[in-house]
């Protein structure tokens, strides 16, 4: 849409045409996070399943926060899944600034602000938990912190940080009538002033939420973004560091050790085989995090021309619109994989006779 900062009225519909279709006016916004949200809920659902039917169920802090990111995760799929459903079946002047949604609309803005709610409640949390697993690693593997002073000291704030950080983003909105359908919201209720245009264009009122608070979450929700990188790379760094120091020490003592079939020496090197497996599961939950991040930050902070100045730029930003859709509402469906894969290592490192379609 042409997102020029001339005045409009707002009772020409041509001054609110847009040049070409884009995600979230055609079936692809209201049929793919659908699926993919819907796959989302099964994994998250099958990773909770396989916890509670583990040995060890919820006894292990990694079983307990991958029980609250799945919990999260499936908080934020349903809700995205439903895609156009929970949006107001009619908005004031949608035919005037030229809302084409697409896909049935049952709802009001009581169902919207849920959507929205449950949305970014769901999100917000889930991505602070990749965080805190990755904290959660640092300190078992760099810092070589027991487990049991783990939890005492540090695994209540694993739990309250992401939950205080999804009430940070979905409460506010909730207060300034911040939860509508518009053209920046994908598929699904999101933090944005209806109409969108009221944002860009003078003279066009906004009839729910205002300019300056959608600016805001915005910067909010950037600003908690760049803290989760900055949690999950430097507790990374750490983690591979001391990786790096032990693969050393390991090197020079096997060169002045005579006995390499010592029993101390072998649990030394299994244990740095495993430490090596859990940074690579650390590695994957993060390379799933950023594919469902980075595609609505670098719209958000507009790094992305949103503008639709020409061809080019339209394409582009669909394409990135078309990717936040896809990965956003699949982040379950990765942890799953990954989740999954992990324990199948696990099992085959004791068992290294049965096969994987057996495990």
């Amino acid at each position: 849409m042409n997102n020029s900062s001339r005045d409009c009225d707002t009772n020409d519909p041509e001054c609110f045409s847009a040049p070409t279709a884009v995600p979230w006016e055609t079936d692809y916004a209201a049929l793919v996070p659908r699926f993919t949200g819907g796959l989302s809920v099964i994994s998250s659902t099958l990773i909770i399943y396989v916890i509670l039917r583990s040995e060890t169920r919820l006894s292990s802090i990694y079983h307990r926060i991958m029980f609250g990111m799945s919990l999260a995760d499936i908080c934020g799929s349903i809700a995205m899944a439903l895609t156009s459903l929970p949006m107001p079946s009619y908005m004031p002047k949608e035919e005037i600034f030229g809302y084409k949604w697409t896909g049935a609309r049952l709802g009001n803005t009581f169902t919207c602000d849920a959507q929205g709610f449950f949305v970014f409640f769901g999100m917000g949390c889930m991505f602070n938990y990749n965080a805190m697993l990755c904290v959660y690693y640092a300190c078992a593997i760099a810092f070589a912190m027991r487990e049991r002073n783990i939890k005492k000291y540090v695994e209540p704030l694993l739990h309250i940080i992401p939950i205080l950080a999804g009430l940070a983003f979905s409460v506010p909105p909730l207060f300034f009538e911040m939860y509508n359908p518009g053209i920046s919201a994908y598929a699904w209720c999101g933090p944005v002033a209806y109409p969108d245009e009221c944002v860009v264009y003078q003279g066009v009122e906004c009839i729910r939420g205002n300019a300056k608070m959608r600016n805001l979450i915005q910067i909010v929700i950037a600003v908690v973004i760049l803290y989760v990188f900055f949690l999950i790379f430097s507790s990374l760094a750490l983690v591979i560091w001391k990786v790096i120091q032990t693969d050393r020490m390991i090197a020079k003592v096997t060169r002045l050790c005579r006995d390499r079939g010592n029993g101390n020496m072998l649990r030394v090197l299994e244990n740095h085989r495993n430490t090596k497996a859990v940074v690579a599961q650390a590695m994957s939950y993060i390379l799933a995090f950023l594919l469902g991040v980075v595609p609505p930050f670098l719209l958000s902070i507009g790094a992305v021309d949103t503008s639709g100045q020409s061809e080019e730029s339209i394409k582009f930003a669909d394409n990135f619109e078309k990717l936040t859709l896809v990965f956003l509402p699949l982040q379950g469906f990765f942890n799953f994989v990954i989740f999954v894969s992990f324990k199948i290592y696990n099992y085959r490192r004791v068992r290294p006779d049965v096969g994987i379609g057996r495990v």
